[in-house]
C-alpha cells in the first residue's frame, strides 16, 4: 500500500505508484505495445500531474481518454494508470478512443 499525505503534491503519490511492480509491469507492456521509449515516456511522466488534475479530464463519469486530446506518450501513461486502479476496490470506469488513423 502506498502512503501519501493528503497534503502532499499530486505528482508525489503518482511517482511512489510508479516505483511498484504492478506499475512496471503494465507500463513496460503498453509501451511495447505502443512503439514507445521507455526513457522518454518515464520523462514525461514526471509531469503527468497537470494532466490528472485537469478539471476537464475527470467530470465524475467514465473516463475516456482520446487520442487527439493527448500525445501519444501521455496517452500511454493514463492509460497505464488507468489499468492499474482496475484492480483497487473501487476502480474508475474508463475507455480508451482511438481515431481510424492510427489503425486501431
Amino acid at each position: 500500500m502506498i502512503k501519501v499525505s493528503p497534503r502532499a503534491p499530486t505528482q508525489r503519490g503518482l511517482d511512489l505508484l510508479a516505483k511498484t511492480p504492478e506499475f512496471q509491469t503494465i507500463f513496460q507492456q503498453e509501451m511495447k505495445a505502443r512503439g514507445l521509449q521507455i526513457p522518454w515516456a518515464m520523462e514525461c511522466f514526471h509531469m503527468i500531474d497537470y494532466t490528472v488534475t485537469w478539471p476537464t479530464f475527470f467530470n465524475g463519469g467514465p473516463i475516456t481518454v482520446k487520442d487527439v486530446d493527448f500525445d501519444p506518450f501521455d496517452r500511454a501513461i493514463l492509460i497505464t494508470l488507468l489499468k492499474v486502479q482496475d484492480n483497487w476496490s473501487h476502480p474508475l470506469g474508463w475507455s480508451e478512443e482511438t481515431s481510424c488513423k492510427e489503425g486501431r
